[in-house]
């Protein structure tokens, strides 16, 4: 695969293209993820030890000595779980005039697969949040936006402006997504993927 644009690879296939994005590669993206990582682990052991105690409390009617356990042991499960998450998040997007398939694969979680019929795709746009020197603000991704029988449907979090304009004119190659497309009728049946 070739580099399209920062952590962008690519290729072409038979009709169309194939991209990958590894969503958190850069060094300003993984120190503030840690950052959320750190501030999880030290707001969560109080409340997971203060719930524990209150659960034994309630249970035995008396306080046990090992209230800290339980809670140590959710603290450190899910700093890893997001860390892992934060990490080796990454996803595929396919895309062919018929068909656009978006996979996101999570080293926790089953990997994700969405199809969406090209011809009822409309307004790709890059969704900005926060700063142009990192991604991330505030626990929320820039993103990768577009309209799917006008509900908005949102991929590659984490992408920077540059990434987003280089893959939305590769995308425009393989097939001319509409700014806007026609309203449909209410009368007219729920369409599916």
């Amino acid at each position: 695969m070739e580099t399209l644009a920062g952590r962008l690879k690519w290729e072409r296939t038979e009709d169309g293209i194939t991209v990958d994005f590894r969503a958190a590669n850069d060094s300003k993206t993984l120190r503030r993820g840690m950052r959320w990582v750190l501030l999880f682990t030290l707001l969560s052991f109080p409340v997971l030890a203060l719930l524990t105690a209150l659960l034994d409390h309630l249970i035995t009617f008396h306080h046990s000595k090992s209230v800290w356990v339980p809670a140590l042991s959710g603290t450190i499960a899910g700093a890893i779980g997001l860390a892992l998450n934060l990490l080796g998040t990454s996803s595929t997007l396919r895309l062919d005039p018929d068909f656009l398939d978006i996979g996101i694969r999570r080293p926790i979680y089953p990997e994700c697969q969405r199809s969406y019929k090209t011809r009822r795709i409309s307004n790709l746009r890059f969704a900005s949040r926060g700063s142009s020197r990192s991604p991330i603000t505030f626990g929320r991704m820039s993103e990768l936006q577009f309209d799917f029988y006008d509900r908005k449907r949102s991929c590659f979090a984490g992408i920077t402006e540059s990434e987003a304009e280089a893959l939305i004119a590769k995308m425009m190659e393989v097939y001319p997504f509409p700014k806007d497309l026609p309203r449909f009728a209410k009368s007219a049946a729920t369409p599916a993927n």
